[in-house]
C-alpha cells in the first residue's frame, strides 16, 4: 500500500442516512481513480485505485447527523505503510467512535439552533397559548372511571416514547422500511390532532399535551405552504407535495422560524380524481398525512375501507420518487419531534431544579 492522502469538499444528502447505497463521488486524475459512496448503515466508504488495482480502501466510523438539511463537511483521509488511515473532517482528527457531524460543522452565528432563537418565544406565542388553553382543559374533562396520570408518570411516558422513537428511525435508516408505520404510530401518538388549531380535536397528544402544561414553545425552521387558491399547477396535476423542509437548523433561506404545531397545520399533498372537478382538489396537512400513514401501514389499527385521498397516500410508498419523499417528511418529523421532546425535558427539569 503506497503512502498518500484525499482532501475532498463533500455534500451529504437529505435524509442521512441514505436510504440506499449512493455514490457521492466519482473522479478519475492521472490514472487513479477515487470512488466515495454511502450507505444506509451512515458509513462511507473511499476505495482508491490505479490500473494496478485497488490502493487502499477505507470504510469511515458511522457518520451522524444531528439535524436536518443538506451538510458540506471537508474530508480528508491519509494512509501510509504499516499505519492505520486517519480520517480528518473539516480538519479534526476523529476516531473509530461514531461521529456527529453537525458538531464538526460551522453553519455560522447568523441561523441558531430553533430552540436557542432570541425570537423562539415571540413566533410561537400564539401556539403556547393556545396548547396550554386547550390541552389542559380537556384533561379536567375525564370521567371517574379514568385515573389522571400524574405529570411524572408522564413525563415518563415521553422518556419511552423518544427511546422507542429513536430506535425506530434507526432501524429505518439502516433500511428497514417496515419499521416505518410504526414511527407514524409513534409520532401520531405525541402530535396528532384534529381540526384547525386544535379547537375541534379530541386528541390530547403527549408531547403536545406536556408542552402546554409547561407553556413552553416548540420552534422549528419550515417553508410555509401556498394555499390551494394559489397553487394553479394543480390545474394540471393529478397531486402535488410539498416537502416543508422541517428542520431546527435553518439550511435553506426559504425556511421560516415558527412553532411545531404551525407546521403541522400545514398543506403538503394535494390530490385530484378523476372525475372530480378543479375546485373540489383534495388537501391534507403533514398532521393529517402522520395519521393516514399510521393508520394505512402502520399499525394504530386495520380498516377494511380507506378514503381515496388516504389510499392515494399508501400508494406513493410502492415504487415511486413520491414515496422516497414521504418517507423523507416522516424521518424528517420524527427526527424533529425527537428534538422538540429532548428540549421540553431539558427545560423542565431547568424549571423544576429552580429554588
Amino acid at each position: 500500500m503506497k503512502t498518500g492522502s484525499i482532501l475532498v469538499k463533500l455534500t451529504f444528502p437529505t435524509p442521512w442516512p441514505v436510504l440506499h447505497d449512493l455514490a457521492m463521488m466519482e473522479s478519475e486524475e492521472h490514472g487513479s481513480s477515487l470512488q466515495i459512496k454511502a450507505f444506509p448503515s451512515g458509513v462511507i466508504s473511499f476505495v482508491v485505485s490505479d490500473k494496478t488495482g485497488e490502493l487502499v480502501r477505507y470504510i469511515s466510523p458511522r457518520i451522524m447527523i444531528s439535524d436536518l438539511g443538506s451538510t458540506v463537511a471537508v474530508i480528508a483521509f491519509v494512509w501510509e505503510e504499516s499505519q492505520p488511515t486517519k480520517l480528518y473532517v473539516n480538519g479534526v482528527l476523529v476516531g473509530d467512535n461514531p461521529i456527529d457531524l453537525i458538531s464538526l460543522t460551522d453553519r455560522g452565528k447568523e441561523d441558531p439552533v430553533s430552540t436557542k432563537h432570541p425570537e423562539a418565544a415571540v413566533k410561537c406565542r400564539e401556539f403556547v397559548e393556545m396548547r396550554s388553553s386547550v390541552f389542559t382543559a380537556r384533561v379536567s374533562k375525564i370521567d371517574n372511571s379514568r385515573r389522571i396520570l400524574s405529570v411524572d408518570e408522564q413525563l415518563e411516558q415521553l422518556r419511552q416514547s423518544i427511546a422507542s422513537l429513536s430506535g425506530l428511525f434507526v432501524e429505518v435508516s439502516n433500511g428497514r422500511e417496515h419499521f416505518l408505520g410504526h414511527i407514524a404510530t409513534d409520532l401520531r401518538a405525541l402530535l396528532y390532532y384534529k381540526g384547525n388549531k386544535f379547537i375541534t380535536s379530541s386528541y390530547n397528544p403527549l408531547l403536545l399535551r406536556l408542552a402546554g402544561l409547561y407553556g413552553i414553545e416548540l420552534p422549528v425552521y419550515f417553508i410555509s405552504a401556498n394555499p390551494i387558491e394559489r397553487f394553479g399547477i394543480m390545474d394540471e396535476a393529478t397531486h402535488t407535495i410539498d416537502d416543508p423542509l422541517l428542520s431546527t437548523i435553518r439550511f435553506d433561506k426559504k425556511q421560516e422560524l415558527g412553532d411545531l404545531c404551525d407546521c403541522l397545520g400545514q398543506r403538503v399533498i394535494r390530490v385530484r380524481f378523476s372525475g372530480m372537478e378543479k375546485q373540489e382538489i383534495k388537501g391534507l396537512s403533514l398532521n393529517e398525512v402522520i395519521c393516514a400513514v399510521a393508520t394505512t401501514i402502520g399499525s394504530a389499527h386495520y380498516d377494511e375501507a380507506i378514503p381515496l385521498e388516504v389510499d392515494f397516500i399508501r400508494n406513493l410508498f410502492v415504487g415511486s420518487k413520491e414515496g422516497v419523499l414521504m418517507k423523507k417528511m416522516i424521518m424528517d418529523l420524527a427526527r424533529v419531534a425527537i428534538e422538540c421532546a429532548k428540549y421540553l425535558l431539558k427545560q423542565i427539569s431547568n424549571e423544576k431544579s429552580k429554588p
